[in-house]
């Protein structure tokens, strides 16, 4: 379910209702061409709760380190702070060398908590994903205050972003596929099923072409996008 991402949320009165899709596909993906997204999710269990101090005591030297370990992957200490900094580094700013990737727009549902939570966290979840070229906000968010994760989760905060680092990977992607179409690698399996040689070089002259628009975007915004603004959590739209 997109990482989490399609979980119920809560409606105006604070009753669980289904996610929407389309809503999702709106507030992420707004551009005809620009319909590739990234999700990410992080999590908050009750064990998380338990402080490094406290796991050290109790364990060997060893023990502790990897379950320290794990807490800082998996589980963060330190409430929504550390919720939002997880999940920004899945985020990265530069991708390719030094080419600094762009937020076109970006929905994040915070699950297990009130707007007002999140006025500090949610501003440096923005500053990280970077001003958007779309919208004088790069961030539209949601609260689910009564919902949960689900398997014992008891807050989880998800990030469904659409951004031009996403361009390296696809054209890694069409450059392997060019590769093995030229080397005639597996093409008479799908010419059995009526896809030929020519069929599959128009699927992926399209897919270059999405690559262009995020080139092209890219491009734009270094030249024009001024820095994002700051929000506070009383500004945000919930849900």
């Amino acid at each position: 379910a997109l990482g989490g991402a399609l979980f119920p949320l809560d409606d105006g009165g604070g009753r669980p209702r289904a996610s929407d899709l389309g809503e999702l596909v709106a507030a992420v993906t707004p551009m005809p061409a620009l319909k590739l997204a990234t999700a990410h999710t992080v999590c908050a269990h009750a064990a998380a709760r338990v402080s490094e101090v406290q796991q050290l005591r109790r364990l060997d030297l060893a023990g502790a380190v990897m379950i320290v370990r794990t807490a800082r992957r998996h589980m963060p200490v330190g409430g929504w702070d550390a919720l939002g900094l997880q999940l920004g580094e899945r985020f990265p700013r530069f991708y390719a060398g030094s080419d600094r990737a762009v937020t076109l727009s970006a929905l994040a549902i915070a699950r297990g908590a009130e707007s007002t939570e999140l006025g500090a966290p949610a501003a440096k979840l923005e500053r990280l994903l970077g001003g958007s070229p779309l919208s004088p906000f790069n961030v539209e968010w949601r609260y689910a205050p009564s919902q949960s994760g689900g398997c014992g989760v008891e807050q989880s905060l998800s990030v469904i972003a659409n951004r031009t680092s996403v361009e390296a990977v696809l054209s890694q992607t069409l450059q392997r596929a060019d590769a093995q179409l030229d080397a005639g690698a597996y093409v008479h399996h799908y010419a059995r099923y009526g896809c030929t040689e020519p069929v599959l070089r128009e699927y992926i002259d399209e897919c270059w072409g999405i690559v262009a628009e995020y080139r092209q975007a890219q491009g734009a915004t270094a030249r024009s996008a001024p820095p994002a603004p700051l929000r506070g959590a009383s500004s945000v739209r919930g849900s």
